[in-house]
Parts: structure tokens; C-alpha cells; sequence
């Protein structure tokens, strides 16, 4: 378990985190009643998608980042 000294600043920052989440990174990081800033950025060019690991992690990354790469050249 890690311990934290009592005057130190924590950032915790997370994108897509759900409440369980956010609690459980709360409480992870020993948090008492920290400051929460919540938005919605509401863009048309900044989304998600959930994607899940298969085989050998550097196929998966190969795969994943592959359409990306080949829509910047």
C-alpha cells in the first residue's frame, strides 16, 4: 500500500473513467475530499472506442494503430 505525505498534491487525470472508477482511484491514491472537475467537451472530433487486446501485444498495437497511420501519410 502506498503512502502518501499529507501535504503532497496529487493529480489524477482520466478521459473516459466511470464512477466506479473514479472511486477506486480515489481510494487508491488515498484522496480526502479532492477537487473534481467534470466536462463534457462535446466535439465532433474527439471520440472513443472500446477495443480488447488479442494475441501478442505487439500485434495488437501493430493492428490497432495501423488505419491511423496509413490516414496521416
Amino acid at each position: 500500500m502506498c503512502h502518501f505525505s499529507t501535504s503532497a498534491t496529487v493529480v489524477a487525470l482520466t478521459a473516459t473513467a466511470s464512477k466506479a472508477d473514479v472511486k477506486e482511484i480515489k481510494d487508491s491514491l488515498n484522496m480526502k475530499n479532492p477537487l473534481e472537475l467534470i466536462g463534457d467537451p462535446n466535439r465532433g472530433n474527439i471520440f472513443y472506442e472500446k477495443v480488447f487486446c488479442k494475441g501478442d501485444d505487439m500485434d495488437f498495437f501493430q493492428e490497432l494503430l495501423r488505419p491511423m497511420a496509413s490516414e496521416l501519410k
